[in-house]
């Protein structure tokens, strides 16, 4: 029965059952007989995991199921379950909605949580079983247990996915945006070259002169505007400014306008997430010291200037 309750497989049961038979020096039943015991257990177990699973479940918490089987109008004809379904599409503001508001509902249908003493391989499966299943079959199993027990395992996983799906997207969406400022930045530089050469040349040029003049003592401004004249230095010095790059050569301010229509999605996501407190023998300063030693050499520079 414990071997039952972590898998279904019949294979690797029978090979157990005989086992067991050796160590306990019992003469074992022919292979048949053996077969059709370990179905047996196999249903006995099936039986304990759907009472398990159906015993905390409301009558109330029971018709919401059964809902997600219906189709609706709303919906465009579909079922609920088709829609907890449908692929939210490529990363996107709006894709991260439409998995938020699913994850959402999910919540809302204020269902038991899956039973900790049930086996994760067994809670798998099931799920898994019922991924496979439309609303259809779900409605034609007979017994009810089977069906809220197949639902509930299903959408508890579900919930899961939909959470790594949103924070996967909102990376992907945020790594992509980066990659944007970067491009942006190189753009500009790549466009703006001869300015810049240019203007790097006028002030180097005004950069020697006082050099030379402190160097040989004489007047700093007449050296100075004597290799440069004031109105060109003046000019070459406003539009550097225009052209000027963050000194830690950063390009989040070049993304900036185009991270608004993310934010909105990112306070959704956090809204719908549900934040646990660690545990008190792991305080977050064990976190920041393992971030400090395996993550720091990755981050950008202008990070490192944060308080150790």
């Amino acid at each position: 029965m414990p071997h039952a309750l972590e898998s279904d497989r019949a294979v690797p049961l029978i090979e157990q059952a005989f086992e067991f038979f050796r160590k306990e020096r019992i003469l074992p039943p022919t292979l048949v007989q053996t077969e059709k015991l370990v179905w047996v257990v196999l249903r006995l177990v099936e039986d304990h995991l759907y009472n398990v699973l159906t015993l905390r479940l409301t009558v109330a918490q029971k018709q919401r199921l059964d809902a997600l089987l219906h189709n609706e109008t709303r919906l465009g004809g579909h079922t609920r379950l088709a829609w907890l379904r449908a692929t939210p599409g490529d990363p996107s503001p709006k894709s991260i909605k439409k998995i938020v508001e699913r994850l959402l509902f999910i919540r809302e249908l204020d269902l038991p949580p899956v039973p900790t003493t049930l086996h994760q391989n067994r809670v798998l499966h099931l799920a898994r079983k019922c991924s496979k299943l439309s609303a259809q079959p779900l409605l034609k199993i007979v017994s009810k247990k089977r069906r809220y027990s197949l639902l509930l395992t299903y959408l508890h996983e579900l919930a899961q996915d939909f959470t790594d799906q949103a924070l996967d997207q909102f990376d992907k969406l945020l790594a992509d945006l980066l990659r944007k400022g970067e491009r942006k930045q190189d753009k500009h530089l790549r466009v703006n070259a001869r300015k810049i050469n240019a203007h790097l040349t006028v002030l180097t040029r005004a950069a020697e002169a006082f050099l030379q003049s402190c160097e040989d003592g004489s007047d700093i401004k007449e050296s100075v505007l004597a290799r440069v004249p004031a109105t060109v230095l003046q000019q070459t010095v406003t539009s550097a400014k225009a052209l000027l790059r963050p000194e830690d050569f950063d390009s989040l301010d070049l993304i900036e306008t185009r991270y608004v229509p993310m934010r909105k999605s990112l306070f959704t996501l956090y809204q719908a997430l549900d934040f646990q407190p660690g545990p008190s023998g792991a305080p977050a300063i064990q976190a920041l010291v393992v971030i400090d030693l395996n993550v720091q050499p990755f981050l950008p520079s202008n990070w490192h200037s944060c308080p150790e």
